[in-house]
């Protein structure tokens, strides 16, 4: 049995006028476009999961803007993962990207970079403009003074 369009429509214009909730799969079939995704090409595909924003992060994700320090208060304090954090390692807290991904974060100013894992969430507050808080060893390793107060970098996702 096939439901015309317009039988369809009225159902549909019935339902939303009463405030009913029709299943997903209701209503005329629609053609989806193919994409990468779907077909698996291979390294074009390959993704993380997506973060709380809904961000996809693909595997060459790069970021770049303002990052700033965060230690002293923090240190001993248990992170967003649940493990204590560590001044001195080489992590840091970004909103944008999951939790566990290892970055190498390049500090445009030097040049020079490091590999580090997101374990947090962070800037908060008035300072989610930013892209991410590096740990105090981190900054130290990338050539940011934490006397500095903010840099500009480039936060690339690796594998």
């Amino acid at each position: 049995m096939t439901i015309s369009k317009i039988t369809v429509r009225a159902i549909m214009v019935l339902t939303a006028a009463v405030g009913l909730v029709l299943p997903a799969g209701f209503g005329p079939a629609r053609a989806v476009e193919s994409t990468d995704a779907n077909r698996g090409n291979g390294d074009q595909t390959k993704r993380m999961t997506a973060n709380r924003s809904g961000l996809r992060v693909g595997r060459r994700k790069v970021i770049v803007g303002t990052a700033s320090y965060y230690g002293g208060k923090f240190h001993g304090r248990r992170t967003y993962t649940g493990e204590r954090y560590n001044m001195h390692a080489m992590t840091l807290a970004c909103r944008r990207l999951p939790m566990g991904t290892r970055v190498r974060v390049t500090n445009l100013k030097t040049g020079k970079s490091a590999v580090g894992r997101v374990n947090d969430l962070g800037p908060n507050g008035r300072f989610k403009h930013r892209v991410a808080d590096l740990s105090v060893g981190l900054a130290k390793k990338i050539g940011f003074s934490p006397s500095q107060g903010l840099t500009k970098v480039r936060m690339e996702v690796v594998k």
